[in-house]
């Protein structure tokens, strides 16, 4: 610890004692430069492009999920002419007998088709080896379904063996082929489909050939259900046929039915 002496003896030197010296700057030494003028006296440089001339784009979009693009003109024909150079006597598979078979059945067809462990499979995996592997031998494969039409613009058809949920083996319909046959959601829809392309997940349809059971052309110019005429009925349909028959004469009295009209029947369990 410093005793008084030497605290008193040990001060900082006073401020006179700078007085006499010049304090160095750190612009010393270096040449001397022109104020730069403002930016707005600025040249743009010859290199450089103006805000004015630079070509305007426009904001991406973004990407959507990768899905089946089976509208191309060329995967059809490609399809087509590798199912002429296949084998010819191999029948044709359909996705809808698929699906109604047992697990028995397919495992027959899979060995049949010459299917790598099939084995252990779930039937709707085991629906999808079975025709993907058809494929790649040059076979032919056709698919019906129950349109669904999502709020993006494509579809997908469902099958009433699960009961119109979506499934690994349904079949994705493209948006431009909804639009051009003017299909709608419920519509059957049948045709020839491929398998899954790399990166994608669904079976696609290739060519739709029936629309509710009738050609494409022959239901593209029907008129939808909804902008038809209605045709209210004109004419009574007299349900009492004796004068013993009660009930029918209580129809005629209280629940008329005229002829066209549609009626709804209610009656409790196994009483009819």
């Amino acid at each position: 610890m410093m005793s008084p002496e030497s605290r008193d003896s040990y001060r900082r030197p006073s401020r006179n004692a700078y007085n006499g010296r010049r304090r160095s700057s750190p612009s010393e030494g270096r040449d001397y430069r022109e104020p730069r003028d403002y930016r707005e006296n600025r040249e743009p440089r010859e290199s450089r492009e103006t805000r004015e001339s630079r070509e305007y784009r426009e904001p991406r979009e973004p990407r959507e999920p990768k899905l089946p693009q089976p509208d191309v003109e060329d995967d059809i024909e490609e399809a087509v002419a590798e199912a002429k150079r296949g084998d010819e006597k191999k029948p044709e598979l359909n996705v809808t007998d698929l699906q109604k078979m047992t697990i028995k059945e397919l495992h027959d067809i899979a060995k049949r088709e010459g299917v790598k462990e099939y084995t252990g499979l779930k039937k709707q995996d085991l629906i999808f080896k079975i025709l993907k592997d058809r494929t790649s031998q040059s076979g032919l494969m056709f698919g019906q379904g129950v349109l669904e039409v999502l709020p993006d613009g494509f579809g997908f058809l469902r099958s009433p063996d699960y009961n119109y949920l979506p499934s690994p083996d349904d079949i994705y319909i493209s948006p431009s082929q909804i639009r051009r046959f003017g299909i709608r959601t419920g519509s059957v829809v049948s045709g020839q489909i491929r398998p899954p392309k790399e990166g994608e997940r669904y079976f696609a349809l290739l060519k739709v050939e029936a629309i509710n059971l009738d050609s494409p052309d022959v239901v593209k110019d029907k008129v939808v259900f909804e902008d038809l005429t209605p045709l209210h009925p004109n004419k009574r349909l007299i349900l009492e046929t004796g004068a013993k028959e009660i009930e029918m004469r209580v129809m005629d009295l209280l629940t008329p039915i005229g002829k066209g009209q549609r009626a709804l029947i209610v009656a409790p369990p196994r009483t009819g």
